[in-house]
């Protein structure tokens, strides 16, 4: 904490705070050229026989309470305030409770991420001069826009006796306030809904031969039939990612009406001293439930550092976290990574190219990756000869091939080369013998390069629509589909190299039609669950997380290693043969989707 020179006797950066000595000469002027250095070790030495020149005054006891987490958004007013203009002259005028009025309403889109806040625009905020009906406003209204976050924030609540401190992780988007201009398009809307020419209504009522009245013939003109084309893929997929569906997708989602408050009466309802119940409003019973999880509930639970173990629970009390009596290891850095909560964020945000990559796993299963008491040495399960020894080695293999699949799970499941897998592990403690037995548990061997296993691949779930496994039978039969497609898209860039999208896609529809056995046609009599699962979008997710696109097809991301057969022969034998199995297990879509005509497809 640096030393303040102003007047003010207290000063505080953080949760510890403390004074400015009362014997200290502000006035005190260091002459140029003086020997400061010596000036300030005599001081220092002078220092040592009196008592501590800046005693620590308070102590704040520091909680998280994550119980609002999924639920709290930060605003921004990135143009203008909230309450009005930006004139600072215009605010001094203003009566001090009127200047960040609560807005009059507020309603929300969850699912878009949407905020509509309306608020009041005071008397003195009004402009008087002859405008347009549709610009004399008395109200204004504020749309956001959400933005992911990409830092740490925390909502913090000082109690008022000033002795706790409780801090909420934000983790939802943030919400950017922006005024909106939607009351100059009520006019013209009105005109498009009323409007119409009436030397229009009057042709389309001769037409029709004068039956029916001229202003149902101007909402429902005659049209001439036609035929619709069937729409294509790549119109389909423009028509998705146009903002006209974007726009139609907002506005098919409900608004949720939202209770508004003011500031004051959020920490007025809030409670927990400092007067907490001055501030008498009708709020809801979900709305005070609400603000009681501001403040940490289960204050006993204590937050242990991530690589503290167990041994140096005593030392806890009076060692930094991640210290030791002798030195610094890297359980600092472990403690640093385990800070990080946005896991979500950290996983996707692979540098190519720099120093990190595409594969560098998430911070949070870095700050899990510690050795514990309970870990196996590799090099002892080496060296250690006899059953014991193939014991240990058989319980190495096990845990690493768990950390393997955790590193693999990034990037939904991205293919590795081994050199990189090779490059996080030591040699000395973690042989070829090892890794391979280890890769070969949980991933597969794509052209030289290495793919998690479909089995142990969650991202799955999120193209699943969330099943994740679970909802009972329906839920299990899609992932099953999933996993199932997953391995035929694996076994294809294998043995070809390459993926057609529409071939594959068209395969699937053959396969759903129920042209083979009795099993295909009892899925396609329980409603094809190849239809909402295995469509054009869910083959596109997929053949992202291994593949990229080329000019006519998908070939994977990662160039082949011709390398890794020639060096690890009896390896890429025992995966050889796990293809082969595979590929008698997919036999009906392999063959499906190598009869498919190549002629005029979209890759």
């Amino acid at each position: 904490m640096s030393r303040s020179f102003r007047p003010d006797p207290i000063t505080s950066s953080g949760p510890v705070v403390k004074d400015e000595p009362a014997d200290y000469d502000h006035r005190r002027v260091v002459p140029p050229g003086s020997n400061d250095r010596i000036d300030y070790d005599e001081a220092g030495d002078e220092a040592e026989d009196e008592d501590d020149d800046d005693p620590i005054v308070r102590t704040i006891d520091v909680y998280i309470s994550p119980a609002l987490s999924g639920t709290l958004h930060l605003l921004q007013f990135p143009i203008e305030p909230a309450h009005g203009r930006l004139d600072g002259n215009h605010h001094r005028d203003r009566p001090m409770s009127s200047r960040t009025p609560p807005p009059i309403r507020a309603r929300f889109r969850p699912r878009h991420n949407m905020l509509e806040l309306e608020y009041p625009i005071p008397p003195y905020d009004r402009d008087h001069r002859r405008l347009p009906d549709n610009m004399c406003l008395s109200t204004r209204t504020h749309v956001s826009s959400s933005i992911a976050p990409g830092t740490h924030m925390a909502l913090a609540r000082l109690g008022g006796n000033g002795t706790r401190l409780d801090l909420i992780p934000l983790r939802r988007h943030v919400m950017q306030m922006r005024p909106s201009f939607g009351h100059l398009h009520d006019g013209i809307d009105d005109e498009d809904e009323n409007g119409g020419d009436d030397e229009n209504g009057e042709v389309v009522h001769k037409a029709t031969g004068g039956g029916g009245s001229a202003s149902s013939d101007r909402h429902n003109p005659a049209r001439p039939i036609m035929f619709a084309r069937r729409e294509t893929e790549r119109s389909a997929t423009a028509r998705r990612n146009s903002y006209a569906h974007k726009r139609a997708s907002e506005a098919g989602e409900e608004w949720i009406e939202l209770d508004a408050h003011g500031a004051a009466a959020v920490v007025g309802s809030a409670g927990g001293g400092g007067g907490g119940g001055r501030h008498s409003i009708n709020t809801s019973s979900a709305t005070r439930e609400a603000l009681s999880r501001v403040m940490c509930a289960d204050v006993e639970n204590a937050l242990v550092l991530a690589g503290l173990s167990a041994n140096d629970e005593n030392d806890a009390d009076v060692l930094p976290p991640g210290a030791r009596r002798g030195g610094m290891d890297d359980r600092g850095a472990r403690y640093v990574r385990s800070l990080n909560y946005l896991d979500s964020y950290s996983s996707g945000r692979g540098v190519v190219g720099g120093g990190g990559t595409e594969w560098t796993p998430s911070n949070a299963a870095l700050a899990n990756d510690r050795h514990g008491e309970d870990d196996v040495d590799m090099e002892e399960a080496t060296d250690t000869p006899g059953f014991h020894g193939v014991m240990m080695m058989e319980r190495a293999i096990a845990e690493l091939a768990a950390k393997l699949a955790v590193l693999m799970q990034n990037g939904h499941g991205t293919m590795m080369p081994y050199c990189v897998i090779r490059s996080r592990f030591h040699p000395a403690r973690v042989s070829d013998e090892i890794l391979t037995a280890a890769l070969s548990s949980c991933a597969v061997l794509v052209r030289g390069n290495f793919a998690l296993k479909s089995t142990l691949a969650k991202f799955l779930s999120h193209a699943a629509g969330g099943g994740g496994g679970g909802g009972g039978g329906d839920g299990r039969k899609k992932m099953k589909l999933m996993r199932e497609m997953r391995d035929l898209i694996l076994l294809l860039l294998n043995m070809h190299g390459m993926v057609q999208r529409e071939r594959l896609a068209r395969a699937y529809s053959s396969w759903r039609g129920g042209g083979g056995g009795d099993d295909e046609r009892r899925m396609a009599a329980d409603g094809g669950y190849y239809d909402p699962i295995i469509n054009p979008d869910t083959i596109t997710f997929v053949l992202k997380t291994v593949a990229r696109k080329s000019d006519n097809c998908w070939i994977a991301k990662v160039d082949d290693d011709e390398g890794f057969a020639a060096k690890f022969p009896e390896v890429a034998a025992c995966h050889a043969l796990y293809w082969m199995k595979k590929r008698e297990m997919l036999a009906d879509l392999v063959e499906l989707y190598e009869s498919v005509e190549d002629c005029d497809m979209e890759c």
